[in-house]
């Protein structure tokens, strides 16, 4: 079955910020063992065979843009030489700077950091069509049928998924209707309380053209035994790891605005949808999430734990009462619908102005056994420098233990010394409580 329909409205946003600046995430596994390059190339055409989205385009009509089905998709697929072992995030870098052309496929692309024993696997995706957990299945299954490889046999297709709706028509009965409405009003009055009243606070940066800008990366990776004792602390407090890594992101931020001083901040999470769909979705791909946008104010001496619980708690309540369900859709709403791209991103960071998106992707739930290859790490971040550019944005991902942190921001906007000694502080608040 083939793929044509309209972009649902969270689609359409990123499909909007994207004009304004490149809006990709990419994923990267770390793989021990020898990998063939033409096993590479067929597992690749073989994962297309799997998810639908995989062989997409987008068709700009009357309507609006439509994603559809491509017969001719052929992935695309570049093999470099592996250097060092950072090698993978000078490429990410790269990799989430440099734009898709929506109106051809693919809307995603592969690298291979190629060495006899170590590799990197990158992929690069179009935010519009896939989010960060997509990208990691995607990275499962291209490993698994690359595991079952052998010359001159046609790999086995383990399971094709079906071409799902936009993620908008598989909400419950919630996100309908009048009780759609009044969530709607709600979160308006809720950001216009926040904005008018709150007057929360952001980085200060210099303020530049999107085009202009070039999203960079730092890495931490926290071990093993550290994980642990965060994820015991963050139990024994009564919050969640979110909670941990968002009130670090909260304390470290607002010792760059104005320290000492009670400041309001506010902080974006990411929330995954699948598992509220109606038929609840596993492993597909597709822009499957939502956001929450919770507002703190932070004393001059403010406390982890205290603040961690907070985000929690607020977190719980946005869910619970159905708020996610509408966040995807409100800027689209109040959104002129002749708004240039660089318009609609301003209005988009007016709606909603935080000063940190952490994305806790969690324990990555998938084997690290592929044939006589290993998965020993996995590593996700999102260029995101189509909005203010103030920001500065974690994505962690937690596997064989041990947790991967990517921070990303924006240059020039953002300086690197200030980007450096916001992670710096965010990795010694953590460490400091766990």
């Amino acid at each position: 079955m083939k793929m044509q329909r309209l972009l649902g409205d969270n689609e359409k946003l990123a499909w909007m910020l994207d004009q304004a600046a490149a809006m990709n995430f990419v994923v990267i596994g770390r793989i021990e063992g020898e990998i063939n390059h033409q096993a590479v190339r067929d597992s690749l055409d073989a994962l297309i065979q799997m998810h639908p989205l995989l062989a997409t385009r987008l068709e700009q009509r009357e309507d609006g843009p439509w994603v559809v089905t491509d017969d001719n998709v052929k992935p695309s697929l570049k093999i470099l030489e592996r250097e060092n072992d950072e090698h993978w995030q000078v490429e990410a870098e790269k990799e989430v700077n440099i734009p898709f052309d929506r109106h051809k496929s693919p809307l995603w692309r592969v690298i291979l950091l190629h060495s006899p024993t170590v590799n990197e696997c990158l992929f690069t995706f179009y935010h519009p069509i896939s989010d960060g957990l997509s990208g990691m299945y995607a990275l499962r299954d291209f490993l698994t049928l690359l595991g079952t490889w052998k010359p001159g046999v046609s790999l086995a297709i383990p399971y094709a998924y079906p071409v799902r709706p936009a993620v908008e028509e598989l909400l419950p009965p919630a996100a309908h209707g009048w009780s759609k409405f009044s969530k709607t009003i709600a979160l308006v009055s809720k950001q216009a309380v926040n904005i008018l009243f709150d007057r929360p606070r952001k980085l200060s940066v210099l303020e530049t053209p999107r085009k202009e800008r070039y999203t960079k990366l730092i890495h931490v990776t926290l071990p093993k035994e550290t994980v642990d004792q965060l994820v015991a602390k963050c139990r024994e407090h009564n919050t969640t790891m979110q909670g941990g890594l968002s009130a670090s992101a909260l304390l470290a931020i607002s010792r760059q605005i104005e320290p000492g001083t009670p400041i309001t901040v506010n902080c974006g999470s990411v929330v995954n949808l699948r598992k509220q769909l109606c038929p609840p979705l596993g492993d597909e791909l597709g822009l499957l999430a939502s956001g929450v946008i919770t507002a703190h104010k932070l004393r001059p001496t403010p406390e982890f734990w205290s603040l961690a619980q907070e985000v929690k708690r607020d977190m719980d309540h946005a869910i619970n009462t159905g708020e996610i369900y509408v966040t995807m859709t409100l800027a689209g709403k109040l959104v002129p619908k002749n708004a240039s791209p660089d318009a609609f991103a301003d209005k988009m960071t007016d709606i909603f102005p935080y000063a940190s998106i952490v994305t806790n992707v969690g324990r990555v739930a998938i084997p690290e056994q592929y044939g006589s290859m290993k998965l020993t790490q996995i590593y996700a971040g999102a260029s995101l420098k189509s909005l203010a550019g103030k920001e500065f944005n974690l994505t962690a991902t937690t596997f064989a233990g041990q947790m991967n942190l990517g921070f990303f921001y924006t240059t020039p906007n953002l300086a690197d010394g200030i980007a450096n000694q916001i992670a710096t502080d965010m990795i010694a608040i953590l460490k400091e409580n766990s």
